[in-house]
């Protein structure tokens, strides 16, 4: 009954333009694998595709924005791999973002599993041997994509994480005062990494609140983290 409405309402503008730079990401992967696409197209193909990321079995969201850009004129090979390629990408660039993160000053304590995930992260896109096992997994030429391409699309994932940070930030804000800017974007964004990975659980959903909760009970208390 006390929250900040405005505060709300801005946390929701943030998260919806931290949403379209994640289907930014995935045009950027699918132009990278040489599909020819406007960014308004595969936006569309994106945000319907993503709902099917909450029903049970994990994969649906990957056969809905696979199916959409086959039958938009994007090969079958490119849709699929574009999708699976995507989503190691995001996962590299939250975890990249956490590592960075815990290390600023201004964070409790360095989150030293975060900073191995980010660089282990690293280590699998610029070894050529782990890159090209990589993208043989994902139905991709081994030489279709090299280590500054994966990185750039890697690098493009670390301002849409840090947005989806700052959008739980205002959120949180708008219960009241008493949280670290980058600490609550650095366990947002760890636990949305630990979300995505938990693959039982569609879209990460209650694993990734668990975590946040779990991130910002100490500094609010755990009704309020909850909330949040």
């Amino acid at each position: 009954s006390q929250a900040n409405w405005v505060l709300l309402a801005a946390g929701l503008l943030v998260a919806m333009v931290s949403v379209v730079g994640l289907a930014q990401r995935w045009h950027a992967t699918m132009r990278a694998l040489g599909a020819e696409v406007h960014l308004h197209q595969s936006s569309r193909w994106f945000m319907t595709g993503q709902l099917g990321k909450y029903a049970p079995g994990g994969v649906w969201h990957i056969v809905g924005q696979g199916e959409l850009a086959n039958r938009g004129g994007v090969s079958r090979a490119v849709a699929y791999s574009s999708v699976i390629l995507s989503t190691i990408t995001l996962v590299a660039g939250a975890a990249v973002t956490v590592a960075i993160g815990s290390l600023l000053p201004g964070v409790d304590g360095v989150r030293w599993w975060a900073v191995a995930a980010g660089a282990g992260a690293l280590l699998v896109l610029l070894e050529p041997h782990l890159r090209r096992l990589l993208l043989s997994k994902v139905k991709v030429g081994a030489d279709a994509l090299s280590a500054t391409q994966l990185l750039r699309l890697v690098v493009g994932c670390l301002p849409v994480w840090s947005l989806v940070g700052v959008s739980t930030w205002i959120t949180a804000r708008a219960f009241g005062p008493g949280l670290s800017v980058l600490g609550t974007m650095v366990g947002a964004v760890g636990s949305w990494l630990v979300g995505i990975v938990t693959l039982p659980a569609p879209g990460g959903i209650g694993v990734r609140e668990a975590v946040l909760a779990t991130v910002l009970k100490p500094e609010v208390g755990t009704a309020r983290a909850a909330l949040i």
